[in-house]
């Protein structure tokens, strides 16, 4: 990197500035805006050295931020020896035997370094399920999760127009893979309508699910409505309602479903967790108010501690508490304790959470259905896409007998 020294200062002042909870993805477009000067080669190098940072730079114990950085870069990086330039003689001497090959570390033996954080770094070990193998999941947090979309319509148009881009990686189906960071407005600028961004773990989730034609679907925990879009995209005859407590969520939700041609939903803002009767639902296209109760399939994603997206949202981890586990255990036992009550008979709930946390996700379930034997796990498990290029989803079917 030609103006390292130069970056770094630039980040000292990035971190310097930032104040979680606020996503830091958000920060650096404020960052950007109130700082013009920076150029869109800047803007690209000083991103990419700052989830550099989250990704390993946080764990380094060194005072120096540029040799704390120059030490992340040539241990991440495939092609990182120039960073040796800014690194003390003494650490160079550890570092090369860290390295099993340009695209291995040797975890094992960076985690007993002594500048390294291994407190920070395995907090969680505890903590995940037993599904998730510890050190692919400890290997993960050091790679880039890459950018997926799903097409929607015009699947070969938008096929031959990204075949031979440099950005491209590989299709799956439906799903298209690109490097982190691609340029898709420009690059499908003709397709917008046609595709929507979603990660493949949520679009190999949402395959798992059987619909079909007049299903009354009902996402409880909505958000911006990737799943439920998905399902319009793989059975557009099903019957959709959609809820989150939060109003500015669900108008997002509003546009990007006009914005991709689902023009027929009803929607409603309320809050699920107090298990109070659903309030009327609004029809997209008729604006008239809808009553219902009881749905054939209840879909919970929900709120969790993100573990399974931490490999894309790297500054997550410092920011993790093990004791707030205890806090969104709460909500999701309510959540799905309140959704059991919207379905009908021999429907069907599937939860859902992006973590890879025992305590989020089996343990949820099996009270769930201790309580209420009128339930029974049809399946669960994890689509699980660390380390190829995507995040984990835990996912469970969960049926009402008859």
């Amino acid at each position: 990197m030609k103006y390292f020294p130069h970056r770094v200062r630039a980040l000292e002042q990035l971190l310097k500035d930032y104040r979680p909870p606020q996503p830091f993805n958000v920060h650096l477009k404020s960052f950007f805006k109130l700082n013009r000067q920076y150029g869109s080669r800047d803007r690209r190098e000083l991103k990419q050295l700052a989830f550099t940072y989250w990704r390993m730079g946080s764990l380094i114990k060194l005072n120096d931020l540029a040799e704390k950085m120059a030490v992340s870069i040539f241990l991440l990086e495939p092609i990182g020896d120039w960073a040796l330039e800014y690194i003390s003689d003494s650490i160079q001497k550890e570092l090369t035997p860290l390295k099993k090959s340009s695209n291995e570390l040797d975890l094992e033996k960076l985690i007993e370094m002594k500048w390294f954080d291994k407190n920070q770094f395995s907090k969680f070990e505890s903590i995940l399920s037993s599904e998730i193998d510890s050190l692919e999941y400890r290997k993960s947090m050091f790679l880039a999760s890459n950018l997926w979309i799903r097409i929607l319509n015009n699947e070969k148009q938008i096929q031959d127009t990204v075949e031979n881009h440099e950005s491209y990686k590989r299709k799956l189906g439906k799903s298209l893979e690109f490097t982190n960071g691609s340029d898709l407005e420009g690059l499908l600028k003709r397709y917008r309508r046609d595709y929507t961004v979603q990660d493949i773990s949520s679009q190999k989730v949402v395959e798992r699910i059987a619909t079909a034609p007049d299903m009354s679907i009902f996402d409880c925990c909505a958000g911006s409505g990737g799943k439920t879009l998905s399902i319009w995209n793989l059975e557009p005859r099903v019957k959709l309602f959609v809820s989150d407590v939060r109003e500015a969520i669900i108008r997002n939700l509003n546009q990007r479903f006009q914005k991709h041609r689902l023009r027929d939903f009803n929607w409603s803002v309320q809050n699920i967790v107090k298990g109070q009767a659903l309030g009327k639902f609004k029809n997209s296209l008729t604006k008239s108010e809808i009553s219902e109760s009881e749905f054939d399939l209840v879909l919970c994603d929900m709120p969790c501690s993100g573990s399974g997206t931490w490999s894309r949202n790297p500054e997550a981890l410092s920011k993790f508490k093990i004791k707030d586990l205890e806090k969104y255990q709460d909500r999701q036992r309510k959540i799905l304790q309140s959704a059991s009550s919207y379905m009908k008979n021999s429907g069907a709930i599937w939860y859902l959470t992006c973590s890879v946390f025992e305590k989020e996700n089996e343990d949820v379930v099996e009270s769930f259905l201790s309580k209420n034997q009128e339930f029974s796990l049809v399946q669960s498990g994890y689509e699980n896409w660390l380390n190829n290029g995507g995040d984990c989803i835990y996912f469970a079917e969960i049926r009402k007998e008859k």
